[in-house]
């Protein structure tokens, strides 16, 4: 009799097989840890690989001057209570009492760069700019870009007015069909075709004004007319924002990129400067694009 005959004969008389060892939990739980650490490793190269071929322009959004579309959800450290409270429409130049420690946490995102006149001509109406004000150039080198002070920082905007229009904006004392208080009246006149009031995105109601304050409303009246690679950009927060309202017709050359997305908040330290948290690696799944 060989052994399969021998196994199939135990079997018959019905003597049990040896049961097998039994898994210990923890072993359970080292498994799943593993797997779980090895899936995250993955998620994260996958997130940091991707952030770098897809996008070559990481920012961070300081101030309020885009508000609501940025920084609606940042948060400002109050040193003398030891604690944040969220930003406000009239946090427009975010100093605040930081003190020397690390303070207010602000929107940061990635876009794309562009350095050329080609490029630039891909733009259109309502996009959000990463940009350099006139202030900050000192000068102009041969080709047309800009020679930057020491020590300036690049603003976001939104385009609103293209090369070759012209446009008029004015700041109205109520609320219509085509205008509102917060963001005035812009009528605009492209290269062809026929003049048009440019919709705005906002009305008060989306300010999120605090009780006992009045949004400080903008005033003016004034007209641009646009050469080639010139634009007008605003803020979203209409009355707290410098822009071309203040310093007027942008050079397109002092635009340094576009931006297409938020990926979370930085901190800033007392230098006003961002610090990386890291936080965005890890949560691939919280971007939202820039509208």
């Amino acid at each position: 009799m060989d052994f399969e005959e021998i196994e199939t004969h135990k079997s018959m008389k019905g003597e049990p097989k040896p049961a097998g060892a039994k898994k210990k939990w923890w072993r359970t739980v080292i498994d799943i840890t593993a797997i779980a650490v090895f899936l995250l490793t993955i998620a994260v190269s996958s997130n940091i690989i991707y952030l770098s071929l897809a996008y070559d322009l990481p920012f961070f959004v300081n101030g309020m001057s885009m508000y609501p579309t940025l920084n609606a959800d940042g948060k400002r450290f109050v040193t003398s209570t030891n604690s944040y409270r969220p930003l406000t429409y009239d946090d427009h130049d975010n100093r605040g009492d930081i003190g020397t420690i690390p303070g207010d946490l602000v929107d940061f995102g990635y876009g794309h760069a562009g350095s050329t006149i080609e490029w630039r001509k891909k733009l259109v109406r309502n996009d959000i700019v990463i940009t350099y004000f006139p202030k900050d150039a000192s000068g102009w080198n041969p080709d047309g870009t800009p020679i930057l002070k020491d020590k300036v920082y690049s603003k976001i905007k939104r385009i609103i007015g293209l090369p070759g229009e012209t446009v008029h904006w004015q700041a109205m004392t109520s609320d219509g069909e085509d205008y509102n208080r917060i963001w005035g009246k812009t009528t605009i006149t492209p290269v062809s075709g026929e003049t048009f009031v440019y919709k705005p995105l906002y009305t008060l109601a989306d300010y999120h004004v605090p009780e006992g304050k009045a949004y400080a409303f903008p005033n003016g009246d004034m007209t641009w007319t646009l050469g080639e690679d010139e634009f007008i950009v605003m803020g979203d927060n209409r009355g707290y924002s410098d822009d071309s309202r203040v310093f007027g017709v942008l050079k397109g050359s002092l635009i340094t990129g576009k931006a297409d997305l938020i990926a979370g908040t930085k901190r800033l330290n007392s230098e006003r400067k961002p610090v990386d948290t890291y936080w965005h690696y890890f949560t691939p799944w919280n971007y939202w694009k820039v509208k």
